[in-house]
């Protein structure tokens, strides 16, 4: 079983150099302190850490473009505070050329948790 994953693992890693498609990913970090007017669920001042992850897969050759995006963004505020919040978004496109028919489609979704 986990041999299987495994060698779907790579098939997916190394199939780009056969198919002309590539994969674009990349994670940045960010650090930082906030000071707000002091509510109830947070103190006036503190620090906040967020997570910013990008993963895209795209496929191009001279008839048709496809990608799928998936990106991820959690945002701690503070160490000794419950309150956090986790930004989801996945984008897909296609693009078809048929003779003298252009056609394509998009399609987003955006889902936040606090």
């Amino acid at each position: 079983m986990i041999l299987r994953h495994i060698i779907f693992f790579f098939f997916f890693l190394f199939s780009p150099l056969v198919v002309h498609s590539q994969v674009d990913w990349r994670i940045n970090g960010e650090a930082g302190l906030y000071n707000s007017s002091g509510d109830a669920v947070l103190e006036s001042s503190g620090l906040i850490t967020r997570l910013d992850s990008f993963l895209k897969y795209k496929y191009e050759n001279e008839n048709r473009n496809a990608s799928i995006q998936l990106r991820l963004r959690p945002e701690l505020y503070g160490a000794n505070h419950s309150v956090s919040s986790i930004k989801i978004k996945a984008d897909g496109d296609y693009y078809q050329v048929e003779n003298d028919l252009r056609w394509g489609t998009n399609i987003s979704v955006q889902r936040s948790f606090l």
